[in-house]
């Protein structure tokens, strides 16, 4: 492959003398050649000896300065032109003598605090002159990069709430090659121009380069500075990159090229020599002066947010307590429940939620369920699409803890949507009936309340409405990549988001059956394990099944939201099942049902 850098170099040189390679002949002229540089950068430099030998033959400045006003109008005409204007290379005349003053030099020019210079003009004359028509490198930056496609892979959970990983498309700079030209040589690099800019003058409004170098010298402020700064003027800066995109082109190249020019100007400085001029010209201590202002000025503001913060902290433990209805016939617990506004989740005190069930499977944890009545639970389809086998299966109730189960009922059957969809959890609802009857007059076990909405208010509005806070709880892994279940129950107060949200739509399949609630900041969340089980709402003092936890991508992910297959749009299905599984009915459902059924036997006879 071809040295590109090299490349550059030779066909730089080529351009900037005018001469043409038999590749560039074939190819149609750019806008503008390099080879057609303005007239005033082509005159030949002055080397060292001649410069000496011609120095030599001219008066001082301090014999000129003697009578100043007799010279000669084109001889000193540096000194006469007006500050801000452009000087050519040849009105810079070079002095009888070299300046010795010392220098410091950096990328952007040459400083100097030599005391020399504080009340000299003739030094200060002959420190401008020798360094004017010095000329600094002038590079080029070079850089060629293309955009690759990769493939990455993130996780999320699957059907069996296990975590698994899918592709996603990705797209990445690739850097081909990145380099610097100096291209000092090849452009014939007089430093043709000089702008003259005189700062940290007495006189603000000095129009002479002359009546600056007097005003410096005879200056007696602290801090005083003196700069000649050289620019680049008249060079054709972007024929430079387009010639040297060409160039590059030349080789096959067809991707992306940048070239930039780090440097275009170069300043000549004289500062004053005592500590203070020192102390504030020195980069580290104009660093430690800033810093130490910032601070006077942030303290305050500092110490006001630091208040605020121990005040939100202060605010942060504080509980809030949901005051359940004694006599509720569901929803309600022995206890209240008792939520920390905390980051993450936190352990559950005992006697709360008297409704929370343990799924298990061998005995382990597998999901999470909520007692619908004595014999029923309702849990995640993909829960029992995962189940082994039936008689394996069984539940827990009326305890916080994995390991000390209250009630424990094995299982009869389990009844999956008969519409769901594992590839998109979508009808991810399912209900179990138990083997034996739950004690309901156990303190301990409650059944929780079915949120009272009709289809057509659900046709024209989200329920839960976004923005609403509810609980979810469970016994779930506490981190992601955690294998443990939490032996207590935990719990983690969420808000419901609506599915018009960037985040939540681009997370669930179908707003219809599904819906968000989560922390879009992160940190709080359900998890593997959690799965089935419930997400609450506090409504008219009693707790209401709105959600049954369903999937995610990772746990407690910024801008991740958890999914929650939507109780409210299954309360016919869960009618219809309930009364298929056997669910407790009501004495005036009960009275319904008979009467229904005694004017059906009636009716029969007349009509045969």
């Amino acid at each position: 492959m071809i040295n590109l850098r090299h490349f550059c170099y030779l066909n730089l040189l080529k351009i900037s003398y005018g001469f043409q390679s038999s590749s560039l002949s074939q190819l149609p002229p750019p806008a503008y050649s390099l080879s057609r540089r303005p007239p005033e950068i082509n005159s030949e430099s002055m080397n060292e000896n001649e410069f000496s030998a011609f120095a030599d033959n001219l008066p001082s400045y301090n014999q000129l300065s003697q009578n100043i006003d007799n010279l000669p109008p084109n001889y000193y005409n540096i000194s006469i032109v007006p500050e801000g204007a452009i000087l050519n290379y040849s009105d810079v005349l070079p002095v009888a003598k070299l300046s010795e003053a010392e220098i410091e030099r950096n990328k952007n020019g040459i400083i100097s605090l030599d005391p020399l210079l504080n009340n000299n003009p003739d030094e200060l004359w002959r420190y401008f002159m020798t360094y004017l028509t010095e000329k600094p490198n002038v590079v080029v930056v070079v850089h060629g990069y293309h955009t690759e496609s990769y493939i990455a892979y993130e996780q999320y959970r699957d059907a069996n709430g296990n975590f698994s990983t899918r592709p996603v498309h990705r797209s990445k700079q690739v850097d081909d090659f990145n380099f610097t030209v100096d291209i000092t040589p090849y452009i014939n690099a007089k430093w043709s121009r000089v702008v003259v800019r005189a700062n940290g003058t007495d006189n603000e409004d000095s129009i002479t380069l002359r009546d600056c170098l007097e005003q410096y010298t005879r200056s007696t402020k602290k801090i005083k500075q003196l700069t000649l700064e050289k620019q680049i003027d008249g060079w054709r800066l972007q024929d430079v990159k387009d010639n040297i995109k060409v160039l590059l082109r030349q080789t096959g190249y067809r991707h992306h090229i940048t070239v930039t020019f780090p440097l275009t100007n170069y300043k000549i400085v004289a500062r004053g020599s005592n500590k203070i001029s020192k102390f504030a010209n020195n980069t580290c201590a104009r660093l430690t002066c800033a810093l130490t202002c910032l601070w006077i000025v942030f303290l305050p503001v500092y110490l006001c947010m630091r208040s605020r913060v121990l005040l939100l902290s202060f605010n942060q433990v504080r509980s809030t307590i949901y005051g359940c209805n004694p006599n509720a016939e569901c929803g309600c617990s022995q206890f209240n429940a008792t939520l920390t506004r905390i980051i993450g989740g936190e352990s559950v005190k005992l006697s709360t939620w008297g409704f929370a069930v343990s799924i298990r499977v061998g005995g382990s944890h597998f999901c999470g369920g909520t007692i619908l009545s004595d014999k029923l639970i309702i849990t995640a389809a993909h829960c029992v699409a995962a189940f082994p086998s039936i008689s394996r299966v069984s539940i827990a109730a009326g305890s916080n803890y994995l390991t000390i189960p209250n009630q424990v009922r094995s299982i009869s059957t389990a009844t999956m949507h008969e519409e769901y969809d594992p590839s998109q959890f979508l009808n991810d609802i399912a209900i179990l009936k138990l083997s034996s009857s739950l004690d309901l007059t156990d303190s301990e076990v409650s059944k929780i309340c079915l949120p009272n909405i009709s289809s057509s208010y659900l046709s024209l509005n989200e329920y839960p409405p976004p923005d609403l806070d509810v609980v979810a709880i469970g016994w779930g892994v506490l981190f992601y990549h955690s294998v443990n279940m939490s032996n207590t129950l935990q719990q983690v107060a969420l808000r419901t988001i609506s599915k018009s949200n960037y985040y939540c739509n681009g997370t669930l399949y179908n707003p219809k059956y599904q819906f968000c609630a989560g922390n879009l900041t992160g940190g709080k969340d359900t998890c593997q394990g959690d799965s089935g089980g419930p997400l609450l709402l506090f409504t008219n003092n009693q707790w209401q099944l709105v959600g049954i936890t369903s999937y995610g991508v990772g746990c407690g992910n910024v801008d991740r939201p958890g999914i929650y297959t939507r109780v409210a749009y299954y309360l016919d299905w869960i009618k219809l099942n309930g009364c298929q599984s056997s669910i407790d009915i009501s004495a005036k459902k009960y009275f319904y049902c008979l009467v229904l059924f005694i004017m059906l036997f009636i009716r029969l006879p007349m009509t045969s």
